[in-house]
């Protein structure tokens, strides 16, 4: 590094060979008061439609390895930084030389596999969606490159969203199990959920480029039946809005988040119970979208340890003796989940192995068998199960007129009005009611 762009607002740094094989480089301390405060950055690659995690400390960027190698620069390239209203970067580059550079040396690039991601990944608009860029301008105190523009990185305060906006959030949550209704200025409301994990929220959709109007959704909370309030838009929106919607008590749902809770519903089942904890965590952005992955990682988990016991189990002749140590054969099944699945397959409803000795098991029949039989009596107790919309009334004397007689039978009530006495008046008295009466 040896220069920096003075008087704009953008920042210039020409790459060493240092910079490149760090991913790192350090800032002029004339040029440190147009960054953004040291700490956690985001670098928005607008050329690229990337997103790249940076750290700011001491006056040195780190986390621009995978950024340098996208766009193959080399020594005496220069980096450009533009500082966005929300702490956050705008990252571009100005490479010199011609195309191809027949002569530039190879150069190697710290972290240049997997450090960043696509922005569509972080919930960017699906292809046909728009884009709110900034037009290109000449003057040299605006930071755009010649190669092309940042997005603006103004947000817009908007009472609605679109019609397409709404329609994906509803589409998303309704997915995962959620009632949702639209209601006013670009909102949803969605209930899902029992008990104590029970869900009411306001969901405010943006639209890309706009922010909340948060006075109004704080007032919308207050007065409805909703007591949690959630934001859904792009994960580069977002970003900007961490610190506001934490004094908010509010939750950020990027579109990438609900996509891949979407996906996991393809291996686990997933709904409101399961995302109850991500209300009151931030909801599925950042970090938020790991918890909830590392939560279905941890059911995965349990699943592929029992079809592992189950597959190793089927390769051996039944009946026969098994020992632990027979099926936690390498890192995939370890001994202490080899044991728990062990005595799993000897409990109802499998019942395939029954334990003869610490860590030894007697298995019955062979795995197939044992398969074909949990099938028989899932098909048996789900026909013998009762009919959901067909609900279970509890009647009084009162209503007993207005109950459904049960099938084939005479109304439960019949008993009771058979044994109806009559006072001294002569007047009808009920019997006391029999457990038969009481409901059915």
């Amino acid at each position: 590094m040896n220069e920096a762009a003075a008087g704009t607002e953008q920042v210039r740094i020409a790459l060493t060979r240092v910079c490149l094989r760090s991913g790192s480089v350090m800032v002029p301390p004339r040029a440190r008061d147009r960054l953004p405060g040291e700490g956690e950055l985001l670098g928005w690659d607008a050329d690229a439609d990337a997103v790249h995690e940076l750290r700011y400390d001491g006056g040195r960027i780190a986390g621009l390895g995978p950024f340098f190698a996208s766009r193959a620069l080399h020594v005496n390239d220069a980096l450009l930084l533009r500082p966005r209203p929300d702490g956050h970067l705008v990252l571009a580059a100005h490479a010199r030389g011609g195309a191809g550079r027949p002569n530039a040396a190879p150069v190697r690039y710290a972290g240049a596999s997997g450090a960043s991601e696509p922005a569509s990944a972080l919930g960017a608009p699906e292809p046909g969606g728009t884009h709110d860029r900034a037009p290109a301008a000449a003057s040299a105190a605006t930071p755009h490159t010649s190669e092309g523009t940042p997005p603006d990185a103004s947000p817009e305060v908007r009472d609605g969203a679109s019609p397409e906006s709404l329609a994906r959030a509803r589409r998303a949550f309704g997915d995962l199990g959620f009632d949702v209704t639209v209601g006013r200025g670009g909102t949803l409301r969605i209930e899902g959920g029992h008990g104590r994990s029970r869900v009411r929220a306001l969901v405010r959709v943006l639209d890309d480029g706009t922010t909340p109007d948060w006075s109004a959704l704080l007032q919308a909370v207050r007065d409805g039946p909703t007591d949690r309030l959630a934001l859904v838009g792009t994960a580069r929106d977002l970003a900007a809005l961490e610190r506001p919607a934490r004094g908010a008590r509010a939750t950020l749902w990027s579109w990438d988040g609900l996509a891949r809770a979407k996906r996991a519903t393809e291996r686990v089942p997933v709904g409101p119970l399961d995302l109850a904890d991500a209300f009151d965590e931030g909801g599925l952005h950042a970090h938020g979208i790991e918890r909830f992955e590392a939560r279905i990682g941890e059911r995965l988990s349990a699943q592929e340890a029992f079809a592992t016991v189950a597959t190793r189990l089927a390769a051996l002749h039944a009946p026969t003796v098994v020992r632990v140590e027979d099926l936690a054969l390498d890192d995939l099944l370890g001994r202490e989940v080899a044991a728990r699945e062990l005595e799993r397959t000897a409990e109802p409803p499998l019942q395939w192995t029954r334990r003869v000795a610490p860590g030894e098991y007697a298995l019955l029949y062979d795995v197939a068998t044992g398969l074909t039989r949990l099938s028989t009596f899932a098909d048996g107790l789900l026909r013998d199960l009762p009919d959901p919309v067909r609900p279970r009334v509890q009647g009084t004397a009162s209503d007993a007129h207005l109950q459904d007689a049960p099938r084939g039978g005479a109304h439960p009530d019949d008993a009771a009005r058979e044994g109806a006495r009559r006072d001294d008046d002569g007047r009808e008295v009920a019997a006391p009611r029999t457990k038969a009466s009481v409901g059915h």
